[in-house]
């Protein structure tokens, strides 16, 4: 939600929702035309080490799925609220970026829960834009599973914008899960990928046909700049190049079956379509 204080670059420092929604309102954007996206998923990722978890890590990829949604690097808020019940997971709350992310082994997990779900529609009112939209509402606690009530995150939207429920007095968006506050250290240093809590950013993802299997590896001859280069030998595998100095941090992916990357659009696609 907010700058750490730490970061090394002003553009690092506004990677958070605050100044991206300051900048479109100091851009002459209409508050009420602005929509802050929050989600019912939970972000995984897997630690290079897991004795080294705090935000700031180094990362190695994706983590795992969960027992429902069966997507490499997501959980849906429901098989999180599950999975610290059986397992005792103790949530940890970064105060700054108004997140909680939970440390299970090599596997660190991101996401918002009630509380700050009303935090950010909060937020909304105080900045006056136009409401919040809650993607994969699906994954939210449907049939109260957790004992928190049904839809615990959305009614939690409602509750921030101070709209009443009708049928729903007994509502509450507060939870009796212990956590445990943390201050966010500075991140290392070494130029890899790292962790960061969820952060709530105005920007349309770049989207394939199908999910793609991925793999984090280290191919620096196939990065001459920033961006999406398809492997020489085979046009189904692509990379994501991300610069830190030195190419050092690499994502390899690799389309469905059959499906070629396509470098204009930067998406799998139809051989037709795709000079390769």
């Amino acid at each position: 939600m907010h700058p750490r204080g730490d970061e090394i670059t002003s553009y690092e420092a506004e990677q958070n929702t605050d100044s991206i929604v300051s900048a479109w309102l100091t851009s002459g954007a209409p508050a009420a035309k602005l929509l802050l996206g929050v989600t019912a998923n939970v972000n995984t990722i897997k630690l290079l080490s897991a004795s080294e978890n705090g935000v700031g890590a180094r990362t190695a990829g994706r983590g795992k799925g969960g027992p429902y949604t069966l997507t490499e690097g997501l959980l849906s808020y429901l098989e999180l609220c599950e999975a610290k019940a059986k397992d005792g997971w103790v949530p940890i709350l970064d105060r700054t970026q108004m997140a909680y992310y939970v440390i299970a082994g090599d596997q660190w997990m991101t996401y918002d829960d009630p509380r700050i779900m009303e935090q950010k529609a909060s937020y909304i009112v105080s900045r006056g834009l136009g409401g919040m939209a809650l993607f994969n509402a699906e994954n939210d606690d449907v049939r109260n599973n957790c004992r928190g009530g049904s839809y615990p995150l959305l009614r939690s939207i409602n509750q921030g914008l101070s709209r009443k429920i009708e049928g729903d007095e007994a509502l509450s968006t507060s939870t009796t899960t212990t956590t445990t506050t943390t201050t966010t250290p500075r991140p290392v240093t070494t130029p890899t990928t790292r962790v960061t809590t969820t952060t709530t950013r105005m920007t349309i993802p770049i989207t394939t046909t199908k999910a793609p299997t991925t793999t984090a590896v280290t191919f620096p001859q196939f990065c001459p700049d920033n961006g999406y280069y398809v492997d020489p030998s085979n046009c189904g595998v692509y990379y994501r190049c991300i610069p830190k100095g030195v190419f050092v941090s690499v994502w390899k992916y690799t389309c469905s079956q059959g499906l070629y990357f396509n470098t204009i659009k930067l998406l799998c696609d139809n051989p037709a379509n795709v000079r390769c």
